[in-house]
């Protein structure tokens, strides 16, 4: 092989081995990377700016302040006041009124001529269901142990107040005090919260006066009023002026909402209420209704059936031929000077603590014994202060047809006070239908709650009486 052939060679395994485009990046940032590593171990630190420094000052006493508010919020009483003072227990809505909650429609059961109605058993909270079915089990030092919390009870009652009742369940339980004739009720509901907006804010009308209150070092909020619905009217509105007063605040993760239905207390004496609960004790360990005079059991009361009615008065009854689930027979009794009949419907579930809640059909063949017990109801008002409304004096009534028969549907009731005389109360808790067909007087009273009987509903069982 000569020179130039040996050169020509060469050059052609050169060419093999070096590719014709090299990139030098790779290696140069390996080198890089180093030399910045062996500067940084070498070399001296170099100081912060002026302004680097102010801003690392800034911000580490900015997460100073976070920590120390959140200490400050969750474990000291008065950081616990602060944090309460931002919630709002009630939000007021743009108007007086809103659309009326939805009602759930009832399943209707055939009455037997027994009077017994074919239902299901109404469901029932826990706490109530433990209370119905004993009255020891509804006891406070027994409800201590069924709630999840520290339960606290009122320490002191206002004159003429008893522990009555308690309903809910073990997170959120609530207890009812009456006074001795059933007209005026405190609610002391107690709800353990998961978390601090839970159940807040309660809804309130537009013309609702909130005030901030102070329970001790808590802070509240109280108002007066309530939304009602008159009749089946699709708008519930919103009464400043009802006597029902609400209290509401949180401590200890539980919300106290404290409620008054009455007028003998004021926003003064539910704040001093407030302040003085305290846990059960051997002083407040009562039974419901241990100070209240003993009453008789709607069995007692109405003690008569069907057939023995018929055959004390020698003519049939008008009865319901159906009624919504949860309505059970209870008895009858007849007037001895009126010869007015009452039958009672009490509501499955509710024990006899409870108040005999449930359906009254009143009827008798009308005289002058007992004809002013069905006239027609009149809006009219006591004029005297000592005066006392009779029984068909109403603020409002509204006239429904009852097939052929025109009848007046009222909700309401009057109501004593200290200082007026009688005021009429506005509430869907109690409604009466009134009417007169082929010589008899008729009344259909409800006393519960709304839902479980509307308007509607009293006219079905009004035209199916038989």
């Amino acid at each position: 092989m000569n020179d130039k052939q040996f050169g020509i060679t060469l050059k052609k395994i050169t060419q093999e081995l070096v590719p014709k485009e090299v990139d030098l990046w790779p290696e140069i940032e390996r080198k890089m990377l180093a030399e910045r590593r062996f500067a940084s171990q070498t070399m001296p630190p170099k100081k912060m700016s002026v302004n680097q420094t102010l801003r690392f000052r800034f911000g580490f006493a900015g997460l100073m302040i976070v920590l120390a508010l959140i200490i400050f919020i969750g474990f000291t009483p008065s950081g616990q006041a602060f944090a309460q003072n931002v919630i709002r227990f009630f939000s007021q809505t743009t108007s007086d009124t809103l659309p009326a909650p939805t009602s759930k429609v009832p399943a209707w059961m055939e009455v037997s001529p027994d009077g017994s109605v074919l239902g299901e058993p109404m469901v029932v909270s826990m706490v109530e269901q433990l209370c119905n079915e004993s009255i020891e089990n509804c006891s406070l030092a027994n409800l201590q142990n069924v709630a999840v919390f520290p339960l606290k009870v009122l320490s002191s009652l206002p004159d003429g107040f008893a522990y009555t009742d308690a309903l809910g369940e073990p997170e959120d339980l609530s207890l009812v005090y009456k006074n001795d004739n059933d007209q005026e009720v405190l609610l002391l509901n107690q709800k353990l919260l998961h978390r601090t907006d839970e159940g807040i804010p309660q809804i309130v009308g537009a013309s609702a006066q909130v005030e901030n209150v102070r329970i001790g070092v808590v802070a509240g909020e109280y108002v007066q009023g309530s939304f009602a619905q008159i009749g089946g009217e699709a708008l519930m509105n919103w009464y400043s002026d009802n006597p029902a007063q609400t209290l509401i605040w949180i401590e200890d993760g539980i919300r106290f909402v404290l409620r008054f239905y009455g007028n003998s207390l004021n926003k003064e004496d539910l704040i001093m209420l407030a302040e003085r609960l305290t846990f059960p004790s051997a002083e407040h360990d009562s039974i419901p209704m241990a100070t209240l005079p003993p009453a008789g059991t709607p069995e007692e009361e109405y003690p008569l059936t069907r057939q023995q009615a018929e055959e004390q008065l020698g003519y049939e009854l008008l009865l319901p031929a159906i009624l919504p689930e949860n309505f059970q027979f209870v008895g009858i009794k007849i007037d001895a000077q009126t010869n007015i009949v009452s039958a009672f419907y009490g509501l499955s579930g509710n024990g006899s603590h409870s108040g005999g809640n449930g359906l009254l059909i009143k009827q008798a063949i009308l005289d002058d014994t007992n004809s002013a017990a069905f006239s027609p109801f009149t809006v009219d008002s006591p004029t005297e202060v000592g005066e006392q409304p009779t029984g068909s004096m109403v603020e409002m009534y509204k006239t429904v047809q009852i097939e052929q028969s025109e009848a007046q549907y009222v909700e309401g009731t009057w109501a004593a006070t200290d200082c007026c005389g009688w005021k009429w109360e506005q509430t869907p808790y109690l409604k009466r239908l009134r009417w007169q067909s082929n010589g008899i007087g008729l009344e259909l009273l409800y006393m519960g709650l709304p839902d479980l009987l509307e308007e509607e509903d009293c006219i079905r069982i009004a035209e199916n009486l038989q």
